[in-house]
């Protein structure tokens, strides 16, 4: 835009409302009392009672398309926002789910989705954060797709989609940590434990023996239970292609909780020591410990 001013192309200081209302922005902006003042060529004609809701939060105005709004000097600025990509992972995801589950009656018991993908979809307005604080995740999770859709060998592609689905059940519950964390400063180990154990039913799939304990309802910092699930994704990422065994159990203290995981693989995990309060290894079992406080204690 400022290298078109500087030729000339669009005139300085004037012509600017025409200018606007000739792009395809999907864009309009609004006076305190929500009249359309300026609309650019494809802006879709919006209620009062549209406008006032995307005030507060995006609204969704099709299932590709959500609907936001920024407050200016004398009123409102209101834009489309294409999420067709995010839908295609999200449906690519479901997809990949059902086919692992209709291949393997057993795997489908072990294969526990407490909250469909569209728990994620509908959580719209941490969409932006979500791709920042995952990218690597997506970009794993493009890769192991990429790869099945080129394997034709069997066993080798469902290998793929059950990495897949480790992956997309970060990504979907990291999403919801998330947005808990927006809401509160405070959880449970009741909701890190779901968390958990929807990424150790996808571990599974892959052959990995899982076991978990975490016992109580104890109130934790929001931030101490995302701590803990990007570590034990750390972990499980980081071991992923000979990965064996998994175990985590929490220690419940009076004023505080220690979480202690094993994992059994041969990959060198001792960068991820410094993520950790204490790190051994000993014939092939890595053990780390993560201490973190109750809430309204000092851990």
């Amino acid at each position: 835009l400022e290298s078109c001013i500087q030729c000339g192309l669009i005139s300085t200081n004037t012509g600017y409302k025409a200018l606007f209302e000739a792009g395809s922005i999907g864009a309009q902006i609004v006076d305190t009392d929500r009249n359309t003042r300026y609309a650019s060529s494809n802006a879709p004609e919006l209620t009062a009672d549209m406008m006032r809701s995307a005030e507060s939060e995006a609204v969704k105005l099709d299932n590709n398309t959500l609907l936001k709004s920024s407050k200016i000097p004398g009123g409102h600025v209101l834009w489309q926002e294409d999420i067709t990509d995010i839908n295609a992972v999200l449906q690519k995801l479901e997809e990949n789910r059902k086919m692992i589950s209709e291949s393997n009656d057993e795997e489908q018991e072990n294969y526990k989705t407490k909250v469909k993908i569209n728990t994620v979809r509908e959580k719209n307005r941490l969409y932006d954060r979500l791709q920042s604080q995952t990218a690597h995740q997506i970009e794993l999770l493009d890769q192991l797709l990429t790869q099945n859709e080129a394997e034709s060998d069997p066993d080798s592609r469902r290998s793929l989609l059950a990495k897949a689905a480790v992956i997309g059940a970060y990504i979907k519950r990291r999403g919801n940590l998330m947005f808990i964390a927006e809401k509160t400063d405070v959880t449970d180990t009741a909701e890190l434990s779901a968390c958990l154990d929807e990424s150790f039913a996808n571990l599974e799939l892959m052959g990995v023996e899982c076991a978990i304990d975490i016992p109580g309802k104890n109130s934790i910092y929001t931030q101490d239970a995302i701590r803990v699930y990007d570590f034990f994704e750390e972990v499980t990422e980081s071991a992923m292609v000979d990965l064996s065994f998994v175990w985590l159990k929490a220690r419940d203290l009076e004023d505080s909780i220690i979480f202690y995981l094993q994992a059994e693989s041969k990959v060198d995990l001792s960068a991820l020591s410094k993520l950790a309060d204490t790190f051994d290894y000993e014939e092939g079992v890595w053990r780390f410990s993560m201490r973190i406080g109750k809430v309204g204690e000092k851990a």
